[in-house]
């Protein structure tokens, strides 16, 4: 704030006797303090950092002023106003002076104001600054090197070199070279600014930087960071164009993928990035690289193959890639690479690595250094291998070389055009080499490191050990260290560069192979690569006993989690074993190729569903193939003719494919069919009468296809048939559909299940229907003969024949069959499943005309209901009377009201020749050729747009509504008429609010996932607790306390209100609800402790509330035993704060459990042996103070997915002093390691440890607090310092536990640097030190993981360097601050922030173009600082619903898409009053439903009438609905204060003089602000910021 203080001011105030505390410290106030104020005995006025000039004199002989400082210091000789402002020329660090001993005002020319609290001197030289800063935040006191830092000029520095040779100078700055100096924190990024930067090199030290700004070291050609602590690469992408290096190898970078700013840098020459943990694929994106030369990237977690791409960096001389997780084939386009030098791809540590060929790699000229070992590689060594080295005419090319491709599954013979080498060293040992040509031995003297030349016999071993012999490295290495012979000799090692003497059988050799090519780490691999007996090893069978090692005759591998890359080799290898007869490797990602079938001469089974097959090709070579299973793939094209050649077939499983075309009439020709399974394909055409020729066929199912035409009445010669099922041919008979009559099936024998539903069947029933059924079969009680013959169009009447039927089961619902029902069915009491004589009914087959029930017949719960008076239902089997005309009127108004014309799928919509429930999406209980009784609407992601109508409800019928994923807006008004309404999917679409849902009735399941709704929960949802059992609510905004009132939702079965944010207890309510399975609460903000009722609930299958993401209070208390929750298989309570010891009964009721996570806790003490009773259980317990686990646990071998077999007691929890990052061990990379020693700290002295932190002592940190913020000196330190709990210290807050969960010191008197410690606090959610003169800092806030709620208002904030590091913060208030310069960009790293305020600072420049790392922002406030330039759009903030950017200096116009995204049907604030912002208002605003929008002070020229009429009649707080366009803003030629009429009392008043804008505040020529006279004190306490004029406002 700026000028004088009022002479009234506190004019108002008059007990003039009492404490006044004012604080305008920090602003920019002029002039003197007035002498007015003497009129008060007693003030403590903080007015320092201001510009005022002094203070008047008659305010020095206050003596109850400041505490009774102006009066001690008066009596000790002093001037008493130095005790309120020490005067210009002086400065005390406080601003003011103190009685005693140092506290006076020290001299200080340059203080030209009073209340001066530092003394600058003369400026120093710039680089010297950014150096002396590097010092001070690297700890440089503490540095092992570093000598003249802190005496002679910046160019002796040690590891400073400048361009000038003259070392006296103090700038030009062109390399840091600071490695191993023992730098510690975090770099400072104004080294960007030392404007000739060039090299930097932080290595070996334990430091950290950001790249914020390094865009402006634009000299800058080499960053070198390796073995330190740089964390993030956010902004590396920024550098400038010179940098061509950088090696941060050996760091704590953690990524998913390597970032993609990595790919933006072309000029990068060298990229070394090794041993860190970056994971995913390399992307294609790396050919964007076109100047790299070096690229190591070893010993990573990168996956996938190499990218093609690679091939196209026409400068690469180095690539390493060992140590990742890759697999895939070499591309041989490498070869292409002529400049390439260094091919390093050893040791992939997944799935068997790099497999396929080897590349020939035969266009390198310079390729010297290859490296290929222990992956997979096949096949032979191309005769062309590094042709180019082998052909230079350069000695320095085909000189030198080094080979490595130990440890594959290479084959054959080294090429003898290897002779061609000179020096070259071979490394093929542990492959299938068969050869070692002699001439690559005879003359070579200095292969082999000259190992070939000083050999006098048996010159090749030293390249590869003979067949018959072996060494440790297959090779011999020294002259006197011959291979060693085998015992068996040739048959222990019958390949040259054996590693051992070992006889391996074909079939194992294969299985060894299959095993590399296909296993992962989930795969069941039991015995798999052991010593033991092949015909032992998971999966496998033999033609003898358990102690074979050949015979394989099965292999049984379904649902495995295998995976195949070379699809052609591990076939060839399937179908290479000789006695296979079965193979099972259904629910495997390994569609088979088929080329080598025919090797496999006794295979009689071949299970191959959900493999991920695209074709049989070649499957007709499997020639004693008797069962094919090829189900849930994705075979695409016509019917495979091949099969057609299989005449041993029995069984044939082709179901769920997209196989089309016809089926031939070379079906005929398999007459050993008896099995036909081919459902749910997409086949057409007419059933071919050759199929009647199948005179084995059993089973034949072929339904749910697009055939069409009539049965063949050929089917009635299958005497054997026993099942014959075409349901449903075509889109419920819309896109094909058998029509015609239905045959008879007279000679049918044993035929027990007929289904022909969903067709377009006419005609009745023949009259001989089955009569050719054995008598014996028929009359038998147990043998049910099941006739599904619903939804066609079936007429006359039922068959009296059927009454020889015993136990049948016939369903003619949906046709247009007449009764009445043969009285004698009505006495069978086996029909129907037994309802027949269960309701002493007819009604259990079929309601009988004028009755009508939601299955065309009665069955438990379900009735038969006679028609209303206006209904009919003329036939048996009705699913509902017609009431046709109000059923298409609503479907019509749904299709305009949402773009019809424009969905995806509007197939026979608004077709009057087309019934109603034909059209796409609709359902009708009569079936798709019925006009009437729809009840299910399927539109979801149908491209619906604008509003649904609520006539939809009014569909009588309707029972499941599903609208989902549609940019769709809706209401549940009417929604109480849809009486039968069970479910509503209306997921990802607009629907404001559910008001109104509550009405209907009927409702079972609700999904309401991904609305971006907000506020409490919904209390009409409680109306629905007579029906509903099923609410999903996950992915909103939901906000508040979970009401106790959940106890009346007594059939609830599933809640799912995953990421929301409801806070508060998790209601105990829920624990009642005896019904409830499946309750998924985790990721929201849930607190308190959870009641030990959860412990005892019957029906409970998961019980999810982790809290792995979201900050801030979490639940804790003891943990719940579960004792009594026998249906439990999984419990998610990690990362919470849950106390006390794991109950000894915990879960002791559920054996089913599948996963129990309780780590990352605060629980203590031993595991309870009790939990040793479970056979196999899967228990996550790291990260917690756990004291003991009994070694007995060591014994259950299949806990935790069977890592205990491997790992012992590891894979549980790591011991003491011992930690992974998992805090146990679950695979090889993740062993438990040992923690350094350190006699003196105690480091992780539990069980499960994660890291090796040594706990912190939150205490200390608090007292550290105190004396860093002169705590003797602050207002209210109630307790702090004591014995007390820490949690009972003021402004302390631990919640419900013993940890520090929030400090809120606002205006209490803290000065100075609050301490970094302070964000080591881990359970720290709450930092407010509001209104506090502190120079606060962010370093070090990245550790405060669950910080979300920081308030650093009116604090004298000058900027936000760090804050960017934040991991969770939600809200940020900095406003009344001093921060200057141009919109933090730091600020845009805060991906979870809703609400910034910046208001009331000194920020100037340009906004962000682009605000879409904001994405959660609900908050946006900038008003009163200096921004200039245009208005930016912010079309991409879904969540926005506050912006302010008044009193700026922002210019043009409105853009277009403003706010584009924001929430059109929440009320939404815009404040952009007092700017030069131009033009148009824009139309689309019109969008908004109840917008306040504030558009005063500016230069619009036009408002559009349409943002005024009564659709916006709830703007701006209603005022549009009683002042129209004045209540946005006062027309050209009128003003007033507010720039628009907000009241009767302030309307737009004309001017004088012509104006040409809209929503002026004053008319032009009149004298002073007209918004003076109106002046609101609320805003002048706002505008002053500070709690202490809290009193100045009640005066007002």
């Amino acid at each position: 704030m700026t000028g004088p203080i009022p002479t009234n001011f506190l004019s108002g105030v008059e007990d003039v006797d009492q404490l006044m505390v004012i604080d305008l410290g920090w602003n920019s106030f002029t002039g003197t303090i007035p002498s007015e104020l003497s009129r008060f005995s007693q003030m403590n006025l903080d007015a320092v950092r201001n510009q005022f000039s002094g203070v008047s004199s008659s305010l020095c002989t206050l003596s109850g002023w400041m505490d009774g400082e102006v009066g001690k210091i008066k009596k000790d000789g002093g001037n008493g106003c130095d005790a309120i402002l020490c005067p210009k020329g002086t400065y005390s660090e406080i601003g003011y002076a103190k009685s005693g001993s140092n506290g006076e005002c020290l001299s200080c020319v340059s203080a030209e104001y009073a209340g001066e609290t530092t003394c600058n001197g003369a400026a120093e030289n710039e680089e010297k600054k950014i150096l002396d800063n590097l010092y001070a935040e690297t700890s440089g006191s503490n540095w092992k090197k570093g000598a003249y830092w802190t005496t002679g000029p910046i160019c002796t520095y040690e590891g400073v070199v400048c361009e000038s040779n003259n070392s006296n100078t103090n700038e030009g700055i062109v390399e840091l070279r600071l490695s191993d100096f023992g730098l510690i924190g975090n770099i400072p990024t104004e080294i960007y600014q030392l404007p000739k930067l060039t090299k930097v090199d932080f290595s070996n030290n334990v430091v950290d930087i950001s790249f914020d700004g390094i865009e402006n070291a634009v000299n800058l050609e080499s960053f070198i960071m390796s073995d330190a602590d740089l964390s993030d690469l956010t902004g590396i992408g920024n550098a400038p164009p010179s940098l061509k290096k950088i090696h941060i190898e050996r760091n704590a970078l953690n990524y998913s993928i390597i970032p993609h700013e990595i790919y933006s840098l072309e000029n990068l020459e060298s990229l070394s990035i090794g041993f860190n943990e970056f994971g995913g694929k390399i992307s294609p994106s790396i050919s964007n690289l076109k100047s790299i030369q070096e690229f190591w990237a070893g010993s990573n977690d990168i996956t996938g193959s190499i990218p093609h791409s690679i091939s196209e960096l026409d400068d690469l001389r180095s690539l390493v890639l060992s140590g990742n997780r890759m697999s895939g084939s070499i591309p041989n386009g490498l070869g292409n690479v002529t400049s390439l030098r260094q091919l390093h791809l050893n040791g992939q540590r997944d799935f068997g690595g790099f497999s396929g060929p080897v590349p020939s790699l035969n266009k390198s000229p310079h390729l010297h250094d290859i490296d290929f070992s222990r992956n997979s590689l096949t096949g032979s060594i191309p005769n062309d291998f590094l042709a180019s080295v082998r052909g230079s005419t350069v000695h320095d090319d085909y000189a030198g070389v080094s080979i490595d491709m130990s440890s594959n599954l290479i084959t054959g013979a080294i090429p003898p055009d290897f002779d061609d080498f000179a020096s070259l060293f071979l490394n093929l040992a542990g492959n299938k080499i068969t050869n070692v040509p002699t001439e690559i031995c005879d003359d070579d003297d200095e292969f082999m490191d000259g190992l070939v030349g000083s050999l006098t016999t048996n010159k090749c071993d030293a390249i590869l050990c003979r067949p018959g012999t072996f060494t440790p490295v297959g090779r011999q290495t020294e002259i006197n260290e011959t291979c060693t012979p085998c015992s068996g000799g040739e048959s222990q090692a019958p390949y040259y560069g054996s590693t051992e003497c070992k006889a391996v059988s074909g079939e194992r050799e294969t299985l060894q192979k299959i095993y590399k090519l296909i296993f992962t780490e989930s795969s069941d691999d039991k015995y798999w690569m052991t010593d033991n007996p092949i015909c032992t090893w998971a999966g496998i069978t033999c033609n003898g006993d358990d102690s074979d090692d050949e015979g394989v005759i099965e292999i049984d591998l379904e649902s495995n989690s295998l995976v195949a890359d070379d699809i052609d080799e591990v076939s060839k290898l399937f179908f290479s074993l000789p006695n296979l007869r079965l193979l099972n490797l259904r629910g495997n990602d390994i569609p088979l190729a088929m080329d080598n079938i025919g090797s496999a001469t006794n295979l009689k089974l071949l299970q191959l569903s959900a493999t991920g097959l695209r074709d049989i090709n070649g499957i007709s070579a499997a020639t004693s193939l008797e069962e094919l299973h090829v189900t849930e793939n994705d075979i695409n094209g016509d019917f495979p003719e091949e099969l057609y050649d299989m005449p041993n077939l029995e069984r044939l499983y082709i179901s769920f494919n997209n196989i089309t075309g016809t089926l031939s009439p070379r079906i005929g020709e398999l007459t050993n069919l008896k099995e036909f399974y081919a459902y749910t394909n997409f086949i057409s055409g007419t059933i071919p009468t050759e199929i009647g020729k199948l005179e084995n066929i059993e089973n034949l199912v072929i339904g749910q296809n697009f055939f069409r035409g009539t049965i063949p009445t050929e089917i009635n010669d299958l005497v054997h048939l026993r099942e014959f099922s075409v349901y449903y041919e075509g889109e419920a008979g819309i896109n094909g559909g058998l029509d015609g009559k239905l045959i008879d099936f007279a000679k049918a024998t044993h035929l027990r299940n007929i289904d022909v539903e969903g067709n377009k069947l006419t005609g009745s029933i023949p009259s001989n229907f089955l009569s050719g059924l054995d008598t014996d079969f028929r009359s038998s009680d147990d043998n049910e003969i099941v006739l599904h013959l619903a939804d066609n169009m079936l007429t006359g009447t039922l068959p009296t024949t059927f009454n020889n039927i015993k136990n049948l089961y016939i369903d003619i619902a949906g046709n247009q069959i007449k009764g009445p029902i043969p009285q004698s069915f009505c006495s069978q009491s086996l029909w129907m499943s037994g309802k027949v004589g269960e309701f002493n009914s007819c009604n259990a087959i079929a309601c009988p005309a004028g009755y009508f029930s939601p299955s065309g017949r009665q069955k438990e719960g379900e009735d038969c209901t006679r028609c209303g008076a206006l209904e009919v239902a003329p036939f048996l089997g009705s699913y509902e009377c017609i009431v046709g005309d109000l059923e298409k009127a609503a479907l019509l108004s749904l299709y305009d009201s949402t773009g019809g014309d424009n969905w995806k799928d509007n197939q026979n919509w608004k077709d009057a020749s087309k019934p109603i429930c034909s059209w796409a999406g609709v359902t009708c209980k009569g079936g798709s050729l019925d006009n009437a009784t729809v009840t299910e609407l399927n539109l979801n992601g149908n491209d619906l747009t604008g509003t649904m109508p609520s006539a939809i409800f009014e569909l009588p019928f309707l029972e499941v509504l599903n609208v989902r994923d549609n940019d769709l807006y809706m209401e549940f008004g009417n929604i109480e008429k849809a009486e039968k309404l069970d479910t509503l999917y209306i997921s990802a679409i607009d629907v404001g609010s559910i008001k109104g849902i509550g009405q209907a009735k009927a409702l079972r399941e609700i999904h309401l996932t991904g609305n971006a709704l907000t506020g409490d929960f919904p209390e009409e949802i409680f109306d629905l607790a007579d029906s509903l059992e099923s609410l999903f609510i996950a992915y909103n905004k939901f906000s508040g306390t979970l009401s106790k009132r959940f106890g009346e939702l007594k059939k609830l079965k599933d809640f799912y209100a995953y990421d929301n944010d409801f806070t508060g207890h998790i209601p105990s309510e829920l624990a009642q609800l005896e019904n409830l399975q499946n309750l998924v609460l985790a990721e929201n903000k849930l607190s308190g402790t959870i009641n030990e009722e959860f412990s005892s609930m019957p029906s409970l299958k998961l019980f999810s509330a982790y809290r792995r993401l979201k900050p801030g209070p979490k639940l804790h208390g003891k943990l719940p035993s579960f004792s009594n929750v026998p249906q439990l298989e999984g419990l998610y309570l990690d990362y919470n704060h849950l106390t006390g010891t794991i109950p000894k009964d915990f879960i002791a009721a559920s054996l089913g459990s599948e996963l129990i996570t309780i780590s990352h806790n605060l629980l203590t003490g031993p595991v309870p042996l009790s939990l040793d009773s479970f056979e196999n259980l899967n228990i996550e317990m790291e990260g917690n103070k756990l004291s003991g686990l009994d070694s007995r646990f060591c014994d259950n071998r299949s806990w935790m997915n069977k890592a205990v077999a491997l790992y012992d007691c590891d894979a549980i929890l790591c011991p003491p002093h011992t930690y992974s990052i998992y805090g146990r061990q679950n695979s090889t990379e993740s062993v438990c390691q040992k923690c350094d020693e350190d006699p003196d700290v105690e480091t992780t002295p539990y069980w499960g440890s994660t890291d090796c932190d040594v706990p912190i002592d939150e205490k200390e940190i608090l007292e550290l607090l105190y004396s860093s913020c002169g705590g003797n000196d602050w207002y209210n330190k109630d307790n702090w310092l004591s014995s007390e709990s820490i949690c009972t210290w003021y402004g302390i807050d631990c919640g419900e536990g013993t940890t520090v969960q929030a400090i809120r010191l606002g205006a209490n008197n803290l000065v100075g640097t609050p301490p970094e410690e302070i964000f080591a606090l881990r359970q720290l959610h709450t930092l407010w030190l509001h209104s506090n003169p502190l120079d606060f800092k962010f370093k070090s806030i990245e550790r405060s993981i669950n910080l979300v709620d920081i308030r650093l208002d009116a604090t004298g904030l000058s900027d936000v360097y760090g804050v960017g590091n934040a991991n969770a913060l939600v809200k940020l208030d900095l406003k009344f601050n001093r921060i200057t310069g141009p919109f933090p960009d730091e600020l845009l790293n805060l991906e979870t922030l809703e609400f910034l305020s910046l208001t009331d600072n000194r920020l100037t420049g340009t906004l962000p173009n682009k605000f879409e790392p904001l994405s959660n922002i609900i908050s946006l406030r900038l008003g009163s600082n200096s921004f200039e330039g245009e208005l930016p759009s912010f079309d991409t903030l879904t969540q926005l619903l506050h912006l302010d950017l008044s009193n700026n200096k922002l210019t043009g116009v409105i853009p277009g898409n403003f706010l584009d995204s924001a929430p059109k049907r929440k009320p939404v604030e815009i404040d952009l009053s007092s700017n030069s912002l131009t033009g148009i208002v824009p139309f689309p605003l019109d969008e908004f439903d109840n917008l306040s929008i504030y558009l005063r002070d500016n230069k619009f020229t036009k408002l559009p009438e349409s943002l005024c009429d009564s659709d916006n009649k709830g703007w701006n707080l209603r005022d549009v609905e009683f002042y129209g366009c004045d209540a946005i803003m006062c027309p050209p030629g009128t003003a007033n204060f507010l720039g628009r009429q907000s009241s009767e009392t302030t309307p737009c008043k004309k001017c004088n003089a012509k104006t040409e804008f809209y929503g002026q505040i004053e008319c032009p020529g009149a004298l002073g602000s007209s918004s003076g006279n109106h002046l609101n004190p609320f805003f002048i306490v706002l505008s002053v910021g500070w709690a202490s004029l809290f009193s100045f406002f009640l005066c007002l």
